[in-house]
C-alpha cells in the first residue's frame, strides 16, 4: 500500500543500505564512479555516515503518529538536495566520470526525487 509511512521507510531503508555501502566499500564505489579514483575515500565515507543517520531518521520518523510539517520539509529538501547535487556532479564531470557511474547516478538520482516528490505530495493529503 502507498502511504506516507511506507515511502518514509523505504526511503530511510535506501538511505541506510547506501550509507553502509559508502561507508564500507568507499574504495570499490570510487572505482566504480570514477575513471582516475580521484573521489577521496574520506568525503565518501562522511556521506555515509549522513545517509545512515538521515536513514535512521527517516525510519524513526514514520513510525510517529503525527509528522510535523517541518520534519516533512526537511526530508523532502534533502531528497532534492541529493537529485540537484547528483545532477551537477554528473554534468560537470566531478568525481562520476565512468557509464556505469553516470548511470547508476541518474538512476538513484531518480529514485531519490520520487520519493521526496511522494513525501511531499503523500504528506499534503494527509494535512488536507
Amino acid at each position: 500500500m502507498l502511504s506516507l509511512k511506507n515511502i518514509m521507510a523505504a526511503n530511510g531503508i535506501s538511505c541506510i543500505g547506501f550509507g553502509g555501502i559508502f561507508i564500507f566499500n568507499a574504495s570499490t564505489i570510487a572505482n566504480f564512479l570514477t575513471v582516475d579514483n580521484s573521489i577521496p575515500l574520506m568525503v565518501l565515507k562522511v556521506v555515509g555516515l549522513i545517509l545512515v543517520l538521515n536513514g535512521i531518521h527517516l525510519l524513526w520518523s514514520s513510525t510517529r503518529q503525527r509528522i510535523k510539517k517541518w520534519l516533512m520539509v526537511y526530508f523532502c529538501l534533502g531528497d532534492m538536495l541529493w537529485v540537484i547535487t547528483s545532477l551537477a556532479l554528473v554534468i560537470f564531470g566531478l568525481w562520476i566520470t565512468t557509464i556505469q557511474g553516470i548511470v547508476a547516478t541518474i538512476i538513484i538520482a531518480i529514485m531519490v526525487g520520487y520519493f521526496g516528490v511522494m513525501q511531499w505530495f503523500l504528506d499534503k493529503q494527509t494535512r488536507t
